[in-house]
């Protein structure tokens, strides 16, 4: 027993130093172009056009490129009419869906080739970006920056959504600092130009159904620069409309594409998480509430560096997260999805 509070104490100081570890900051402006692929979104599309005109950066430093991936709606007219008279946005139209690249990929390839300035900015059609993100990505990113990593939050999410978005953005950021990154989000990321260009963009992926950040980071990595992490600014997202069950098969199957290191924490993650509730029952409540209260106060310390307030419902869905996710991980990985169009049937 004194041996897991060893190591629990050993895990919290590690995770604090990982999370406040000062970063190189750079102090030159860069230059970036934000990307944006949008298909059906005709609800969201006059509110993120104004979350973009809100950026505080100087607007030749930056450019909006948003691609209609063959709406069949009025998102198309709408991307029009918001974006007229805006001299750093440029807006085009997919009239079909590819059968070459799946999902998004088709529509951010010809937005990536359309970009003027250095960095890719990555985002979605149902996203706020916060005014200051150019500003704080631009502080973060070194000449030996070829990626950055953001996170996320969703907006009126329920308390097992906030644990989720929450938990994300704390993997993002330890495994980027601990120099072994394996995913990112679509709604907040930016690639070096070069270094997309480098990997060939989405050409070795293009008949992947998901994952595609994650696996675009991947080869970003293997390129050997340094990939770092963006604490601050997360964007609001809103929570998509259909099955909760089916959107998480489809983000958490596409870990088991994931580098052997990180499988082999998953692993062990598992083993320990099966393990737990078995000594409990058997051996007495000491373990488990050496991990409550080095839960609690891991937990604390995340929501401070995050600038995020503690909810009371916070403790009982942090207890559930983790057989939640290693659910929908088992399940994506083996099982049939359909979400936004796509679908995985495996026979």
């Amino acid at each position: 027993m004194v041996i897991f509070g060893i190591i629990f104490i050993i895990i919290i100081f590690t995770c604090t130093y990982l999370l406040y570890k000062p970063q190189k900051s750079n102090s030159n402006l860069r230059t970036f172009s934000i990307l944006i692929a949008c298909r059906n979104e005709e609800n969201n599309i006059p509110e993120l056009i104004e979350s973009l005109c809100k950026i505080n950066y100087p607007t030749d430093l930056w450019q909006v490129i948003i691609v209609d991936d063959a709406s069949e709606d009025n998102t198309w007219q709408l991307l029009r009419d918001h974006t007229a008279g805006l001299r750093n946005f440029q807006v085009y139209h997919l009239v079909e869906k590819s059968v070459e690249y799946k999902g998004k990929k088709a529509a951010l390839k010809l937005a990536a080739e359309n970009a003027d300035f250095d960095y890719l900015v990555f985002t979605d059609a149902d996203c706020i970006v916060h005014p200051e993100i150019l500003r704080s990505y631009s502080e973060l990113l070194t000449n030996n920056t070829d990626a950055a990593i953001g996170w996320y939050l969703t907006k009126g999410a329920s308390p097992l959504q906030r644990i989720i978005d929450v938990s994300s953005g704390l993997t993002f950021a330890l495994t980027t600092r601990m120099g072994i990154p394996f995913s990112a989000s679509g709604m907040n990321w930016v690639v070096r130009k070069k270094a997309f260009i480098d990997v060939g963009g989405y050409e070795k992926i293009r008949n992947e159904l998901a994952g595609d950040d994650k696996l675009l980071l991947l080869q970003v990595k293997a390129l050997g620069n340094e990939i770092t992490f963006n604490h601050r600014y997360p964007v609001e997202t809103k929570l998509p409309q259909g099955s909760d069950s089916q959107r998480l098969m489809r983000k958490y199957g596409k870990l088991a594409s994931s580098p052997i290191n990180i499988k082999l924490i998953m692993l062990i993650l598992s083993a320990f998480y099966i393990y737990l509730p078995l000594h409990i029952l058997i051996r007495g409540y000491e373990m488990g509430l050496i991990y409550l209260t080095g839960l609690f106060l891991l937990w604390m310390i995340v929501l401070l560096r995050f600038r995020l307030k503690f909810k009371f419902s916070d403790p009982l869905f942090l207890l559930l997260i983790p057989y939640v996710l290693f659910y929908y991980v088992l399940k994506g990985s083996f099982g049939n999805w359909e979400w936004k169009g796509q679908k995985r049937n495996i026979s």
